[in-house]
């Protein structure tokens, strides 16, 4: 041990830092390169740490439950754990570094101060729940290296206003964006060959899936376009502004609970083959909107 903290004996990993220790600033040992699971677990009275430039590894919860305002990871780091800063309240801004390729699910979960979020290059993916309930986060930079986003990776970040995938990008979840109420719009990178945006509304290539319709879209009536086969589950989730849409014959699959929540839509034309199942679709809306069912030729 060292001032009280654990070590393994050549002070190379940080095993723990008790939750009570006395220090609300620190500095780890340089001779560090690991950052062990839990190791700053729930140490609420941390308030500010320096990590050295020989640390390669953040393991999982290392920083979760701590009172960090700001951290900077440095380059050296290659890999940050599972929930490594999750619940961390009062963090702010964060930089991914470059030497970073690999970031566990849920690492920023719950850090509702968070307002900004720039990964730079070598990061491949967007986890699962990585930014669950950032509620704060207004921009976020994704890197051209992403190729997926996981599930509910944005969930309930109600302060982001709008996001740009890039071009790399081949594979989004349908719960990537659920609940980012005050989403604007959506922009693709033209040279995605996977997805594409138009009028700031998520799409498969070639239009033919309907992926994602920002909740606080412009548009308060909308007519879907004609190459639209499906739409994503929760794709109008939330979409208060909207009052009234035109799903085309085209369209043969609906998700569930696709137009939920859309407490202000009152008038939809739909194709016939959905009469069964508007209670799935239109789940959580009290007064039903009045229909009109369109018919094939």
């Amino acid at each position: 041990s060292k001032d009280g903290i654990l070590f393994t004996k050549n002070l190379e990993i940080l095993l723990c830092f008790p939750s009570y220790h006395h220090f609300s600033t620190y500095t780890i040992p340089s001779s560090v390169t690991t950052i062990g699971d839990s190791a700053f677990y729930e140490c609420r009275g941390l308030k500010s740490i320096t990590i050295p430039k020989r640390v390669t590894s953040i393991g999982a919860k290392a920083f979760s439950g701590t009172s960090l305002r700001s951290i900077t990871i440095p380059t050296s780091v290659a890999s940050i754990g599972e929930s490594a800063f999750c619940n961390c309240g009062g963090l702010q801004s964060i930089t991914i570094p470059t030497g970073v390729t690999s970031i566990g699910e849920f690492v920023f979960r719950g850090c509702s101060l968070l307002q900004s979020v720039t990964i730079l290059t070598g990061v491949t993916s967007i986890p699962d729940g990585a930014f669950f309930f950032c509620c704060s986060l207004k921009s976020i930079t994704i890197p051209s290296s992403v190729t997926s986003i996981g599930e509910s990776a944005f969930f309930d970040c109600s302060s982001l206003e709008s996001i740009v995938i890039p071009s790399g990008v081949t594979s989004i979840s349908d719960t990537a964006f659920l609940d980012c109420s005050s989403l604007q719009s959506i922009v693709v990178e033209p040279n995605n060959l996977n997805y594409q945006s138009k009028d700031g509304i998520l799409f498969t290539n070639n239009l033919e899936i309907l992926v994602c319709f920002p909740p606080q879209h412009r548009f308060s009536t909308y007519a879907i376009p004609s190459s639209v086969t499906s739409i994503y589950d929760s794709a109008f989730f939330e979409c208060h502004g909207l009052q009234s849409i035109t799903i085309p014959l085209s369209v043969t699959l609906i998700g569930n609970f696709a137009f939920d929540c859309c407490v202000n839509l009152h008038t939809v034309s739909i194709p016939h083959l959905f009469r069964n199942q508007i209670p799935q679709i239109f789940s959580s809306k009290r007064n039903l909107p009045e229909f009109s069912f369109i018919l094939p030729n």
